[in-house]
């Protein structure tokens, strides 16, 4: 019976201890999903767990610098928005948020258009985090 109470309480602490959230200037930014990029394509895509509705989006770059030039909002109902951002993202940094143009929708997917800033650098990991629409 204790090891049954004890086997309970871990796997209680795990799920709770692994949260999806990141307090980000106060404000509750929910993981959306990362991908890795390579310095040899332009594109990335972030896929969505496909049941919130976002007002805002954030991306973390780890490992190089981006210029993130537009980002493709796919949503559920097939439609699709552009947005031109054209800002740069050092390593181990957020960029401004990104409102997302359709609020009343549910991503489907993120398509992140990039470039790397110097050349020699390779790969780099974008991750993408939500601010979720409040009802």
């Amino acid at each position: 019976m204790q090891c049954r109470i004890t086997i309970f309480f871990c796997l209680w602490l795990l799920v709770t201890g692994c949260s999806v959230h990141k307090k980000i200037a106060g404000q509750k930014w929910l993981y959306i999903g990362q991908t890795d990029v390579t310095n040899g394509a332009s594109t990335a895509n972030i896929p969505t767990r496909g049941f919130d509705v976002y007002e805002d989006i954030k991306l973390y770059v780890l490992r190089s610098t981006l210029t993130i030039t537009n980002i493709e909002f796919l949503y559920e109902d097939d439609s699709s928005a552009v947005v031109s951002v054209q800002t740069t993202v050092t390593p181990a940094n957020y960029s401004r948020a990104f409102r997302v143009p359709a609020q009343a929708k549910r991503l489907k997917k993120i398509i992140v258009y990039y470039r790397f800033t110097q050349p020699q650098q390779r790969v780099a990991i974008l991750k993408c985090y939500g601010l979720r629409k409040e009802n």
